[in-house]
């Protein structure tokens, strides 16, 4: 048999103690779990995270609007450089070849002078340090050039920080300007020690590409940014594209420099970086992250990295994050792409970068002192926890030794009980329990006061299931919005709001629940609820308030999606739900995508106010939005500006469909909004429609297909309807094309003008100017391209509002070099601006009247309500008016001239070669006397030979333009004395010295 060995005896100290210790333990390891498992501490390294990611966002974005608005905006200057380096050429009747293979010193200096000003008003347009043009047209070699540095770009009022870098020896000297300390006469790019390695490469790089690949595309499309190097004792980076000349010759590289140590490190405040005062940014382009080269890129505090050994490795605590140890100090980045060069482009593969940097010691330091004062609370609590427990196991065990001796020394043991017996010993037990009791719960609330210090609405719990007790470290009622009373929760109801809790959740990450429940305030409310369920024993977990986080996601999420003016859905949101019902095509059947233009939008803008053009968008909006939510399939949204979209989706047939389609149409034009005359203005709105899957059956194509619908509708009358017919469309591809390219001309006004001098036939001198548009849209090479496609679009008005304010802006800024010449304008006989545009054109410009001439074109089509309007204004402030290209086609109607009218300008079909056409000079003649016999004054259009200008001359026609005179340049630049000579040299010959 086998004996058995007695277990060892514990002491009642010992049985009190440990217990105590292990609940203690227990209860510190369960908050400090809380803690982590929470995420408090990386939540708080995530917002600083988030904070340097800011920083690094906003200095992107700077970086990429002095991108976009001033270094590559070059081709104002390009054209300009162009027409100036030509027109120095033709007058030298030098080539481009003496330029190219530096063989005329004389032409080089001619050339620079003429270029100057270019290269001064780039320093000063596009915020550069630099401007400079290189000749040739292979790379490397010995080149003429001209570089011009600007120390201040900032400051546009002096030209004392402007110096020569690059120049011929008698330039400076003849502009004015003072050299630079490296001043060189040529660009020496085969000398290395004109600065660091490689410092050619913003001649060469863009030149060879332009080689290699041809002229296929623009010289901007080989346009280069290049890396950081020194030249000249400086770090720059340039900006530099192919010159090639308008026949299409490479005759150079024209760029811009930016100057690293001082402009570019300007735009980049270092200093505002998060939590720091050592914090850096770095620019340029990178391959490798890890190996990091110094030599390419621009720093903020060169003090950082100079002579420091760089250690680079990724930190995984933090999604693409790299951590950078320069010097020994760890330092943690932000990277952001910078918007350099587009698709196709063929140095997309060189991608720049913008870093910023900062010590990790100070970009967690708040995170680093939280979790200090965490560790000592944490350890003082536990440890006097510790003294409290040995203390109270002692003096409770006392007693119960004492009782437990007195109990064996009774001689009745059957008298010995703990029931209401006034005994002292229990009576002292029980105080011993009471008072132990509270030294727990003074623990418990320590450690609640602790959870308190870290400033989050959060509540740990636990639920004993096998003795049905509990534990919260805090008020349960300012983490939970319901009618709760931590005081009065027992365990059973703290179970059972757990388990009601958790039938409300709305996702589940593992052990992580997300609640969203209606609180006692009527409000919905978000909570956290992460747990640990041991279903025998306990569940454990903290709960955490989120509301104020939800909150602001579901305001972001309606702001993003939801038009602020109409209350519908914008563009983006729109196609996010089109794209998502074309995942699942077998719910679309029968389809119809309505594309709808709101009229008459300007005029309500025009003639009430903005308010009541956004309350017109309302009601617009509302409309749609009550027609359509009685559909089951229908998306509707607001596309831009007065243009509103619907899609309706899964009818089984055409008829079904079209009812739909014509109801919704039916509602809106049948509302109606008051205006302030007190009449009503109905809705109107022209709609196109594209069906699916008949037209096709991608939604971005049906939206292009029922566009293009609408636009044939607009067309034909306002207020119709018209479903896409492809043959329609592809008749009217190029309209189509160039609808959004006309839009973006007008609204971001995107022309300039260029002024050719009109010229007094018997003084040589100029009697004015034309100005004459220049579209700054790639897309539209000439003028009457831009007109054909807004007379299709019905924007003829705003381009002639466009047309008439930016010509008298450029005259009035530069009235000096136009010397108060005549300024002649092309306004449409058909069209006039609103008398809103007009009284602001009177307040802006009436000085300038005196010296306008409106020429009026296509008369034939004239409405003579807006002529006359024109005629009275004019009339009354001295301004004059011309009709234009008169006598095209060899015809004339002489009742024209019975307009009150000023001149006529003659079509130059009739000027062309009229030396050898005598019907020509006979039709001249005939429109010369009539004028005379009315007082009218003719000007003779596209003179270009000398023998043209001289039977122009012998027929009394009184003024005359052509490029024989001069061709449209930007600002006024009169014409050659030569040409001036000669038009008094034949006046004289036929009608004697004046």
């Amino acid at each position: 048999m086998t004996k058995r060995v007695p277990k060892k005896k514990k002491s009642i100290f010992m049985s009190f103690l440990v217990p105590m210790l292990i609940v203690l333990f227990v209860q510190t390891i369960a908050f400090v779990g809380s803690m982590i498992i929470g995420g408090t501490f990386s939540h708080i390294n995530n917002t600083s995270i988030e904070f340097l990611d800011g920083a690094t966002t906003t200095a992107k974005n700077s970086i990429d609007t002095y991108y976009a608005d001033h270094w590559t905006n070059l081709d104002q200057s390009y054209d300009d450089l162009i027409d100036n380096i030509d027109e120095t050429i033709i007058n030298e009747g030098a080539s481009y070849e003496d330029l190219i293979n530096k063989t005329d010193d004389s032409l080089y200096l001619k050339v620079s002078l003429a270029i100057n000003e270019t290269l001064f008003q780039s320093l000063r347009i596009n915020s550069v340090t630099g401007s400079f043009v290189a000749f040739g047209n292979s790379t490397g070699g010995t080149r003429y050039g001209l570089y011009l540095k600007d120390s201040t770009p900032q400051n546009n009022s002096s030209e004392s920080d402007v110096r020569v870098v690059i120049s011929p020896n008698d330039f400076p000297k003849q502009v004015g300007l003072e050299r630079g300390f490296n001043w060189k006469q040529y660009f020496y790019f085969d000398n290395p020690s004109e600065g660091s390695d490689g410092w050619n490469s913003f001649y060469n790089t863009p030149l060879s590409q332009y080689i290699l690949r041809g002229s296929t595309a623009s010289a901007t499309s080989y346009a280069w940014f290049s890396p950081a190097f020194s030249f000249h004792d400086a770090r720059i980076i340039t900006y530099s594209l192919p010159l090639v000349s308008k026949t299409g010759s490479l005759i150079g590289v024209f760029g811009v420099e930016l100057d690293c140590d001082t402009y570019l490190t300007s735009l980049l405040p270092h200093e505002k970086l998060p939590y720091t005062s050592n914090g850096v940014y770095a620019l340029g382009v990178i391959s490798d992250f890890e190996k990091m080269d110094l030599s390419s890129i621009v720093v903020t505090d060169n003090t950082l990295f100079k002579d420091a050994e760089i250690k680079v490795q990724k930190d995984n605590s933090f999604d693409g994050l790299y951590k950078y140890n320069i010097g020994g100090t760890n330092y943690l980045s932000s990277i952001k792409v910078l918007k350099t060069y587009p698709n196709n482009s063929p140095y997309e593969s060189e991608v720049w970068y913008i870093i910023g940097l900062v010590p990790e010691r100070d970009l967690f330091s708040k995170s680093n002192t939280l979790i200090t004062i965490f560790s000592i609370t944490v350890t003082a609590s536990f440890l006097l926890g510790i003294l409290i427990i040995a203390f109270s196991s002692f003096y409770f065990s006392k007693p119960i030794m004492e009782l437990t001796h007195q109990i064996k020394s009774s001689s009745d043991k059957r008298s010995v009980h703990f029931k209401d017996t006034n005994i002292k010993e229990i009576d002292n037990l029980t105080d011993a329990i009471g008072k132990l009791n509270h030294e727990v719960v003074e623990s418990e609330t320590k450690l609640s006061n602790i959870l308190s210090l870290v400033d989050l609405p959060i509540v740990a719990f636990e639920y004993n299931v096998i003795d049905n007790t509990h534990f919260l470290s805090g008020d349960l009622s300012k983490v939970i919005y319901l009618d709760i009373d931590s005081k009065k929760l027992n365990p059973s109801t703290l179970h059972d709001l757990i388990l009601e809790l958790n039938t409300m959740q709305i996702s589940n990450e593992g052990k992580v629940y997300t609640i969203k429940y209606m609180g006692n305030d009527q409000l919905p409310h978000w909570l956290d609820l992460r747990m640990h369920i041991d279903y025998e024993k306990q569940k454990s977990g903290i709960m955490v308030d989120v509301t104020a986080q939800y909150i602001e996601k579901e305001k972001l999420i309606f702001e993003r999606n939801i038009d602020s003016l109409t209350g519908i859905y914008n563009r983006r949101a729109f196609s996010d739900k089109i794209s998502s019902v074309f995942s699942n095509p077998q719910s679309l059947k029968q389809a119809a995508f309505v594309m709808m233009d709101l009229d008459n939008l300007k005029f309500i803008n025009d003639t009430y106010g903005h308010d009541f053009g956004d309350e017109y968008l309302r009601l617009t909006g509302s409309i749609i939005h009550a027609s359509c939510r009685k559909l089951k399939h229908c998306l509707y949204g607001r596309r831009s500006g007065d243009e509103f979209y619907i899609f309706l989706y899964g009818y089984d047939g055409f008829g079904d469909l079209s009812d739909s389609v014509m109801e919704i149409l039916k509602n809106i034009n049948a509302a109606s909004l008051s205006v302030p005359d007190g009449g009503k203005h109905r809705v109107r709105i022209s709609s196109g429609i594209s069906l699916y899957p008949q037209d096709s059956l991608d939604p971005d194509e049906l939206m292009h297909l029922a566009d293009y619908a609408m636009y044939e509708a607009k067309t034909s009358a306002k207020g119709s309807i018209k479903y896409f017919d492809r043959d329609s469309y592809e008749k009217n591809a190029y309209i189509i094309q160039n609808k959004e390219a006309l839009d973006t001309l007008i609204e971001k006004e995107l022309v300039d003008y260029h002024f050719q001098p009109i010229v007094n036939l018997k003084t040589g001198e100029v009697f004015g100017y034309e100005s004459l548009m220049r579209s700054k849209v790639d897309t539209f090479k000439t003028p009457l391209e831009i007109i054909g496609v807004a007379q299709s679009q019905h924007k003829i008005n705003q381009l002639e509002k466009l047309t008439f304010f930016k010509t008298l802006e450029k005259y009035q800024a530069h009235k000096k070099l136009f010397e108060d010449k005549k300024l002649f304008i092309n306004s449409f006989s058909n069209q006039i601006m609103s008398p809103l545009d007009i009284d602001l054109f009177l307040k802006d410009y009436k000085d300038l009247f005196k010296n306008l001439v409106v020429e009026m074109t296509n008369y034939d089509k004239s409405v003579p309500a807006f002529f006359n309007t024109k005629k009275t204004i004019l009339g009354k402030h001295e301004g004059k008016i011309a009709l234009d290209n008169y006598g095209k086609g060899f015809t004339s109607d002489s009742g024209l001239l019975n307009s009150s009218i000023d001149y006529i300008k003659i079509d130059m079909s009739l000027i062309r070669n009229i030396d050898q056409d005598m019907d020509k000079v006979s039709v001249l003649l005939n429109i010369i006397m009539r004028a005379r016999d009315k007082g009218i004054k003719t000007i003779a259009e596209g003179v270009e030979t000398l023998e043209e200008l001289e039977v122009i001359i012998k027929l009394g026609c009184d003024y005359g333009q052509g490029f024989y005179f001069g061709r449209p340049l930007p600002l006024p630049k009169g014409i050659n004395a030569e040409v001036t000579n000669k038009i008094l040299e034949i006046s004289s010959k036929h009608y004697g010295k004046n």
